[in-house]
């Protein structure tokens, strides 16, 4: 699993210096005022990051159903643990492979020949 950049990021914390990049990467992040409700002031400063999973981490999922989170220190502060949805100008296109790819509104240039899709719009 990988920290990664996305769309509405607005934000970068930087690896400490006396680490390594080997040791730790710089994380993209989203700070904002996150409503909760019912009440008007019922607003908390919130961060967000996206973590993009490699083909074993799928495989664990798609066979245990299960993602563990660890947070360090005694106590669990409020925290909110979600799926990415597709980014708007985007649509999936699922393969009976099982492969799936993103085409977005920015052309690559790339030419690819793929099995019959089902594509899947947001």
């Amino acid at each position: 699993m990988k920290a990664v950049e996305f769309n509405d990021q607005n934000m970068v914390f930087n690896k400490p210096e006396d680490m390594t990049d080997e040791q730790c990467e710089p994380l993209h992040a989203k700070a904002y005022d996150l409503f909760v409700g019912p009440k008007e002031d019922d607003v908390y400063p919130a961060i967000d990051s996206v973590w993009e999973l490699d083909a074993e981490d799928i495989k664990l999922i798609n066979l245990t159903g299960k993602i563990r989170l660890t947070i360090f220190g005694r106590g669990m502060p409020p925290i909110s643990l979600r799926v990415e949805d597709i980014e708007p100008g985007e649509a999936i296109i699922e393969f009976n492979n099982g492969k799936n790819i993103t085409i977005s509104e920015e052309p690559t240039g790339k030419i690819i020949s793929l099995p019959k899709p089902k594509i899947i719009l947001p």
